[in-house]
């Protein structure tokens, strides 16, 4: 271990202990418009006004990291070090000694960290209200000397939104090879350890009313324009009055007078309003802002409030409840609609509202899976609705736009990342952002053959995937991606539509996101118990649905293997006169035995693809190869000795 000034130094003790005067340094600056300017400026000014950073860094010292972020309440590290064995056995030992005080004074800040093997990159994204607004890149490590200090460094600030999207793409990239340090064994730790100091993993209130609450609020205020801006806070829950106190600086100490009423607000959701002169005009905004529908809307759990829509509180009133139940009877009606198509239909549309619903959910319960060691492709991050052309399925994706107050996205139209959406979809999945993401018109082929197979199988096994994706495609010429699909809410439409377009059409235009904001707000008020269900995934979203009059599904529709399994037994039970008996083949399971074999030709089957337990490969392009015995045993139709019209009554009954 290396000294300096006589004094033991780690691998991350290399930042300055002592006070220096701040330093400006050369800055390249490419602003909104993309024009450049180079000038000399504080490089710690150029963290003020954010709260939020992802960062790539060399090996620093971990005091200094923690200054140079004090301000940050959301604050992610991928750090890099000098690559050999016995450095790294180190840097495991002696990071997790230093940031173990850290993490236990800030439980209320979101803190990750990993280990970047190979890297000697910095660089920086600060975001604002879960929104990246800036990059910086140059010379500089996380470290005290680099940003406040006079020790020389070149620094690359981007506030270009479309640079800017570059870099975060890069990020995720770079994320993807990282490993965890702060596992879940070591916040388990963390908390224990905590629990014995005394110190509570809940929210400072005092914190949250100066910091929190007040900074939303103003940003309602800027919006509307004419709102005042003397903001006082109030609680209405249980007839329980907190006196009005106007929240300004020098009044601070007030709030050391209710000690009692902080500790109540503590254990209850805090209602936040304004003034009694401007509540009409508050709620006026809040409605307009939930109305807005754009390809980004954007869903955020806050720690405060829960979950906020379009970056604000909830806002439930008689309006929106009435609302509400209209659009659970134009559900109903769409619903009804759909079974003119095929008895499938109904439960199909209803697992897709389901899914979407569940969407701001499903990183929480994955979450809480991965800490409990259950297998996460076990709750799908993404659903699809496959099947053959004009079977309803964009129609299903608009309906779902609509719910949710948001837009769906045709795949070609998708912005392109490295020369692929996929890295696109990629980067949007891993942003904090928890509306569900609705791409349409994905090509069949991408599944199997392209970097989206990778993207959907590598987000679907990693828990911090945070985002949901929605997907269509035309899957009737299918003929790989098991392991792709298999991580999915599988949804197939295997039928066109038959029903009233005008119908449709008419239920459409009456469709808003009222419902889904009464489910935000239900998730608020109730404070859901989030315990995943290997089950049901999907289980919270729809005991909502279902108690609200939505006839969805009352279990999990979405298996892949079992969508398979009974497709192919109704096939076999409506059509067996496809499936021809062929020659013994070489079976699969045994080398050498010799099994009976059905010959199945692929444009008979559309989509359907064998399960490996009773498919035989072969050197037929055109036909499936499928072993008999365990093809029957499958589906549930060994030695059943059914006659043609015993299956009819069988599958209809």
């Amino acid at each position: 271990m290396a000294k300096h000034n006589g004094m033991e130094r780690g691998l991350f003790d290399i930042g300055l202990t002592s006070k220096q005067e701040l330093a400006e340094k050369p800055c390249l600056i490419i602003n909104e418009d993309g024009i450049t300017e180079r000038r000399n400026i504080n490089p710690a000014s150029l963290l003020e006004g954010f709260n939020k950073v992802l960062a790539i860094t060399f090996s620093t010292s971990i005091n200094a990291i923690f200054d140079v972020f004090k301000n940050f309440n959301q604050i992610e590290l991928l750090i890099g070090i000098e690559e050999n064995e016995i450095s790294i056995q180190y840097f495991l030992k002696e990071i997790r000694e230093k940031i173990k005080p850290f993490l236990i004074k800030s439980l209320q800040k979101e803190i990750e960290i990993y280990h970047l093997p190979n890297s000697h990159r910095k660089l920086y994204l600060l975001g604002k209200d879960n929104e990246i607004k800036r990059v910086i890149l140059g010379s500089a490590n996380a470290s005290i000397s680099a940003w406040f200090g006079v020790q020389g460094e070149d620094f690359i600030v981007i506030d270009n939104p479309n640079l800017i999207q570059t870099y975060i793409n890069d990020y995720y990239q770079e994320k993807s090879k990282a490993k965890t340090i702060v596992d879940k064994d070591f916040k388990r730790e963390i908390l224990k350890d905590a629990e014995k100091k005394g110190i509570s993993p809940s929210i400072n209130i005092e914190t949250a009313i100066l910091n929190g609450n007040i900074q939303v609020l103003k940003e309602v205020a800027e919006k509307s324009a004419e709102l005042a801006t003397n903001i006082t806070i109030k609680n209405i829950i249980v007839n329980k009055i907190v006196p009005d106190t106007t929240i300004i600086q020098e009044e601070k100490k007030k709030l050391e007078e209710v000690e009692e009423d902080i500790k109540f607000l503590n254990q209850k959701r805090k209602e936040i309003i304004l003034a009694k002169d401007n509540i009409e005009k508050l709620k006026d905004v809040l409605k307009e802002l939930q109305k807005q529908r754009t390809e980004e809307t954007t869903i955020y759990h806050d720690i405060s409030y829960g979950f906020l829509y379009n970056g604000f509180p909830i806002y439930i009133d008689d309006d929106i409840r009435t609302k509400a139940k209209e659009m659970a009877k134009l559900l109903r009606e769409y619903i009804e609609i759909s079974k003119n198509s095929s008895y499938k239909h109904p439960s199909l549309i209803g697992e897709a509202i389901v899914f979407a619903f569940n969407s701001p959910i499903i990183y929480f319960i994955r979450k809480r899976a991965f800490e409990e060691g259950i297998d996460l492709n076990l709750f799908p991050i993404f659903a699809l609705l496959g099947g053959v052309a004009k079977a309803g399925k964009s129609t299903i994706l608009e309906v779902i736009a609509r719910l949710l107050g948001t837009l769906k996205i045709n795949y070609r139209r998708l912005q392109k990342t490295q020369n692929s959406q996929a890295y696109t979809i990629e980067a949007k999945l891993f942003s904090d952002n928890l509306s569900p993401l609705l791409i349409d018109e994905v090509n069949p082929k991408h599944f199997s053959e392209s970097a989206l197979q990778d993207v959907l199988k590598h987000t679907s096994e990693d828990e911090r995937t945070k985002r949901v994706l929605i997907l269509t495609s035309n899957l009737q010429d299918f003929s790989g991606g098991l392991q792709v699909l298999r991580r999915a809410c599988f949804l197939p439409f295997e039928v066109q539509v038959k029903s009233d377009a005008k119908g449709i059409e008419k239920i459409m235009r009456g469709l808003d996101n009222s419902l889904f904001l009464m489910f935000l707000n239900y998730l608020n008020d109730k404070k859901i118990e989030i315990n995943p269900d290997p089950d049901d995934p999907l289980k919270i979203a729809r005991e909502f649905l279902l108690n609200e009059g939505v006839p969805v599904p009352e279990s999990y529709q979405g298996r892949y293997e079992e969508v398979i399994r009974k497709s192919w037994r109704i096939l076999y039970q409506s059509s067996p006169e496809i499936f021809e008996e062929a020659p013994e083949v070489d079976g699969k399971h045994e080398k050498g035995k010799k099994v009976k074999a059905f010959k199945v030709k692929k444009e008979k089957v559309g989509f359907l693809i064998p399960l490996e337990s009773f498919e035989i490969n072969s050197t037929f392009p055109d036909y499936y190869i499928l072993d008999k015995e365990k093809f029957l045993e499958e589906i549930g139709e060994k030695n059943t000795g059914l006659t043609i019209i015993d299956r009819f009554k069988k599958l209809f009954n």
